[in-house]
Protein backbone atom coordinates (compact mmCIF):
# COMPACT_ATOMS: atom_id res chain seq x y z
CA UNK A 1 0.00 0.00 0.00
CA UNK A 2 1.59 3.31 -0.84
CA UNK A 3 0.18 6.78 0.50
CA UNK A 4 -0.51 9.15 -2.09
CA UNK A 5 -1.35 12.82 -1.87
CA UNK A 6 -3.05 14.26 1.40
CA UNK A 7 -2.21 10.91 3.06
CA UNK A 8 -4.79 8.93 1.40
CA UNK A 9 -4.13 5.28 0.38
CA UNK A 10 -3.34 4.04 -3.44
CA UNK A 11 -3.30 0.44 -4.37
CA UNK A 12 -1.06 -0.50 -6.88
CA UNK A 13 -2.23 -1.60 -9.82
CA UNK A 14 -3.13 -5.44 -9.67
CA UNK A 15 -0.34 -7.24 -11.73
CA UNK A 16 -1.10 -9.31 -14.69
CA UNK A 17 -1.61 -13.08 -14.34
CA UNK A 18 1.03 -15.23 -16.05
CA UNK A 19 -0.54 -16.93 -18.41
CA UNK A 20 -2.13 -12.97 -19.91
CA UNK A 21 1.38 -12.01 -19.94
CA UNK A 22 2.64 -15.23 -21.82
CA UNK A 23 -0.49 -15.14 -23.83
CA UNK A 24 0.49 -11.26 -24.72
CA UNK A 25 4.52 -11.73 -25.47
CA UNK A 26 3.51 -14.38 -27.53
CA UNK A 27 1.27 -12.40 -29.79
CA UNK A 28 3.58 -9.59 -29.98
CA UNK A 29 6.66 -11.62 -30.91
CA UNK A 30 4.05 -13.41 -33.84
CA UNK A 31 3.41 -10.42 -35.00
CA UNK A 32 6.86 -8.53 -35.50
CA UNK A 33 7.57 -11.75 -37.15
CA UNK A 34 5.60 -11.74 -39.30
CA UNK A 35 5.63 -7.72 -40.20
CA UNK A 36 9.66 -8.61 -40.81
CA UNK A 37 8.86 -11.91 -43.09
CA UNK A 38 6.36 -8.97 -45.06
CA UNK A 39 9.31 -6.79 -45.60
CA UNK A 40 11.93 -9.39 -46.29
CA UNK A 41 9.74 -10.71 -49.05
CA UNK A 42 9.11 -6.67 -50.43
CA UNK A 43 12.65 -6.05 -50.58
CA UNK A 44 13.19 -9.59 -52.41
CA UNK A 45 10.58 -8.34 -54.87
CA UNK A 46 12.34 -4.67 -55.33
CA UNK A 47 15.52 -6.15 -55.86
CA UNK A 48 14.42 -8.82 -58.26
CA UNK A 49 12.41 -5.65 -59.70
CA UNK A 50 15.49 -3.69 -60.28
CA UNK A 51 17.40 -6.47 -61.66
CA UNK A 52 14.72 -7.26 -64.48
CA UNK A 53 14.52 -3.63 -65.34
CA UNK A 54 18.28 -2.83 -65.49
CA UNK A 55 18.57 -6.31 -67.20
CA UNK A 56 15.90 -4.98 -70.28
CA UNK A 57 17.66 -1.06 -70.48
CA UNK A 58 20.94 -3.66 -71.01
CA UNK A 59 22.70 -2.82 -67.82
CA UNK A 60 23.77 -6.25 -67.51
CA UNK A 61 26.46 -8.17 -69.30
CA UNK A 62 25.59 -11.79 -68.90
CA UNK A 63 28.67 -14.15 -69.02
CA UNK A 64 28.15 -17.66 -69.69
CA UNK A 65 30.62 -18.67 -66.68
CA UNK A 66 29.90 -22.28 -66.81
CA UNK A 67 30.94 -22.57 -70.69
CA UNK A 68 34.10 -20.46 -69.45
CA UNK A 69 34.76 -22.79 -67.10
CA UNK A 70 34.02 -25.63 -69.29
CA UNK A 71 36.50 -24.72 -71.95
CA UNK A 72 39.23 -23.90 -69.27
CA UNK A 73 39.50 -27.15 -68.13
CA UNK A 74 39.41 -28.30 -71.79
CA UNK A 75 42.07 -26.49 -72.66
CA UNK A 76 44.12 -27.61 -69.27
CA UNK A 77 43.36 -31.12 -70.74
CA UNK A 78 44.62 -30.93 -74.10
CA UNK A 79 47.40 -29.29 -72.65
CA UNK A 80 48.63 -32.05 -70.29
CA UNK A 81 48.26 -35.02 -73.08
Amino acid sequence: MQLGRGGASTAAPPLPSPASTVAWLTKDLETSLKQEQEQHQLRQQQQQQLSLKAALRGQFVVKPQVMHTCMHREIKRRRSH
